[in-house]
């Protein structure tokens, strides 16, 4: 099948290049103490050496940075962890069965659609092997994101509704950015509604809502927790990255050209006061 081949190839590029990386680690002399320990922690560094520690520590036991990492995925790992696989083994197998799933989804998803083999083929092909697919070997959430939005889509498409929503639920709590699923939920929950009942219509406003919903989840169980349901989303990443990237010009510049263009956006009260004098 061509999402197991692209899966497999995909798998086989990633440890390739990371086995590579280890071989001029431990052969090319002095390098940056980072460099050696992300090269090490193999599949679970960088973003997943944190997705392991709220796993395996909670969240409480790390600095409140940690926050904006969702909780999906570790709480699937912990939950491993209690049959007997290790929580962090557990996240690089949740990150690759996932993998998996999507490409098997995304196959089925765009032959159904009508849209003919070949294109399912050339999908799942660049679904697995584009530059930033490699996280989906790693023990990121990515590739679980991923599989939960095409599984959500494919069931939007067959009005599944109940299901959409389940899997937008859980896609909520995995990573912000799931919200957006709630557009297209928005959209196909709107074909001919005025022709169903209030059962159905229950349904679609439930899957237009998950996604929203599981983000609500956790934002409310952090509030509670910590104090302020906002905390993920005041460390974004851009502005804790380490200090060498803020210096790099390039970063510098971005960052700097971010802040004056949110300082050029009038404020909510000034359009207001705009519109009442247009008004007058």
């Amino acid at each position: 099948m061509p999402a197991f081949q692209a899966w497999v190839v995909a798998r086989v590029v990633v440890l390739g290049a990371l086995g590579f990386a280890h071989y001029v680690v431990d052969h090319a002399g002095q390098l940056r103490s980072g460099v050696v320990s992300a090269t090490h922690a193999g599949l679970l560094s960088w973003d997943g050496a944190w997705y392991s520690d709220i796993a395996t520590k909670g969240y409480a036991a790390l600095p409140r940075e940690g926050l904006r990492f969702f909780p999906g995925v570790p709480l699937a790992a912990r939950g491993l962890g209690v049959v007997g696989i290790g929580e962090r083994p557990a996240l690089v197998l949740i990150s690759n069965v996932s993998a998996l799933v999507a490409g098997v989804l995304l196959y089925r998803f765009v032959v159904d659609e009508g849209w003919g083999r070949s294109l399912a083929v050339r999908s799942v092909w660049l679904l697995a092997l584009a530059p930033p697919a490699f996280v989906f070997v790693m023990g990121y959430t990515d590739a679980t994101l991923v599989a939960l939005a095409i599984a959500t889509l494919y069931a939007l498409r067959r009005r599944a509704w109940w299901w959409a929503a389940a899997f937008a639920l859980v896609a909520g709590v995995c990573r912000p950015t799931a919200v957006l699923l709630a557009l297209p939920a928005l959209v196909e929950a709107a074909r001919s509604i005025r022709a169903t009942g209030w059962a159905e219509r229950t349904a679609r406003a439930a899957a237009v809502v998950a996604a929203p919903v599981g983000l609500a989840c956790y934002l409310a169980w952090v509030g509670a927790t910590f104090g302020d349901a906002l905390l993920p989303f005041r460390f974004s990443y851009f502005f804790v990255c380490p200090e060498p990237y803020l210096v790099m010009p390039k970063v510098k510049r971005f960052r700097d050209w971010i802040f004056d263009m949110a300082k050029s956006f009038p404020k909510p009260h000034e359009l207001f006061t705009r519109r009442v004098s247009k008004k007058a």
